[in-house]
């Protein structure tokens, strides 16, 4: 079976007991080493998890890139995936051909099909939209930042799909955004970024997305997919203005 592969795949969790098991199982076909690194989560996500055969650890969050990076140390294989538990890594032709090529100088990137409240955006410049997550440990190291960049390797594009469950609903979409853009500012911040209004550039990733990119085609969730983005771009400048103003 496929299952001997020579890859190990990565899923950082919390509070994720809706999305693992699905993940879990849109993976079992090519791999037969699964970690998860679940931040203290409250639900049930370490149990079925550990229900599934994967290993687990419970790991208080350490940001993105140092969690990612202690999933990929845990692993039995050099050769890893990360993936998240909102994602599904389906029947893959491509994926099977790439692991028989596999080149240790480079990092491997792959496109996910977003989906909003059940159903795939196709504009907005919304796809293909390219991640890096198949790499090897020797080569590749995460940058220990808030949002996480893997170096190391020569990164190339391949044309496996991940399908990305986003937003299962409204409030989650934008609650998501919210946490995002605070980690964006904390980002920013760190950087030493000079502050700036973060007016214009909501302005512009309305224009951006709904308009020049045709989001509105995608109808009531290409709007709130453009709302969305705009309002992260907004409060990651104005967090980080306000809390330079004050300190």
């Amino acid at each position: 079976t496929m299952a001997s592969t020579n890859i190990s795949f990565t899923i950082i969790t919390l509070n994720e007991e809706i999305n693992i098991a699905e993940c879990i199982r849109s993976i079992q076909p090519y791999t037969d080493d699964i970690v998860v690194v679940d931040s203290e989560s409250s639900d049930k996500t370490r149990d079925i998890a550990t229900t599934m055969g994967a290993r687990v650890f419970n790991q208080p969050f350490l940001g993105d890139g140092a969690q990612k990076q202690f999933a990929a140390d845990q692993c039995l294989n050099d050769w890893v995936f990360s993936i998240d538990a909102d994602e599904r890594l389906g029947a893959s032709s491509e994926f099977e051909q790439l692991i028989t090529e596999l080149d240790p100088t480079k990092q491997y990137s792959v496109s996910r099909a977003n989906h909003i409240f059940g159903k795939r955006v196709r504009f907005g410049g919304s796809y293909p939209d390219y991640v890096i997550r198949l790499f090897n440990r020797q080569t590749s190291k995460y940058l220990g930042m808030e949002h996480s960049s893997l170096v190391g390797g020569q990164t190339e594009k391949t044309r496996i799909e991940l399908k990305h469950f986003t937003h299962p609903d409204v409030a989650t979409m934008y609650y998501k955004m919210i946490r995002s853009a605070q980690r964006g500012a904390v980002d920013r911040i760190q950087a030493g970024k000079k502050p700036r209004s973060g007016i214009p550039s909501a302005m512009w990733t309305i224009i951006r997305m709904y308009i020049l990119q045709l989001g509105f085609l995608d109808g009531r969730a290409g709007l709130h997919w453009a709302l969305a983005a705009a309002m992260r771009a907004f409060l990651k400048y104005e967090i980080s203005f306000t809390t330079r103003k004050h300190h």
